[in-house]
């Protein structure tokens, strides 16, 4: 990873540092950016379903609170991850696309898919256990790729059949 951002999911992280508030694919932005102090967040009183320890960032501990429902704050919005992606410096943001991943699950997996009884979170792991049945979840991060395949001065270029077809001029 990089210098400024490590993730992690140890609980020995002390409890305060810095928090995500996150919700439905979307991030609580205030006037100094996405990172708030954790316990500011948490004198809020947000409906929180489920915090995570996402790891460090700068040196502080960073953690997620996935929240229930948005709650509106004087001063701050509620921003996608795209409209987030050209405000943010690339270190935040791959912190921002990491949170949202877990945020999703863990928002996802509050039930267990087997049983329906809730889930609960495996301490010292990122995982989701069943206490009733035993199965254990974790989460799917999507890594992308982008392939360029050359020959010399050829670029293959590829299209859906579901395109229009074009002929070049």
């Amino acid at each position: 990873m990089s210098e400024r951002w490590s993730p992690g999911t140890r609980i020995g992280y002390p409890s305060g540092g810095l928090a995500l508030a996150h919700c439905r694919q979307r991030f609580l932005l205030g006037p100094q950016g996405t990172l708030f102090p954790c316990q500011w967040l948490h004198e809020r009183g947000f409906p929180v379903l489920v915090e995570h320890v996402l790891g460090s960032f700068d040196g502080e501990p960073v953690r997620l609170l996935e929240l229930e429902r948005p709650v509106e704050l004087a001063g701050c919005s509620w921003q996608t991850l795209r409209q987030l992606m050209l405000e943010s410096d690339v270190e935040t943001f791959r912190l921002l696309g990491y949170a949202s991943q877990i945020g999703t699950w863990a928002r996802q997996h509050r039930f267990c898919g087997s049983c329906g009884a809730p889930m609960e979170l495996l301490p010292g792991e990122r995982a989701m256990h069943c206490p009733h049945c035993e199965v254990q979840h974790y989460p799917r991060l999507s890594p992308s790729m982008i392939v360029l395949v050359t020959r010399g001065d050829e670029v293959l270029l590829a299209r859906s059949p579901r395109f229009s077809s074009v002929t070049a001029p």
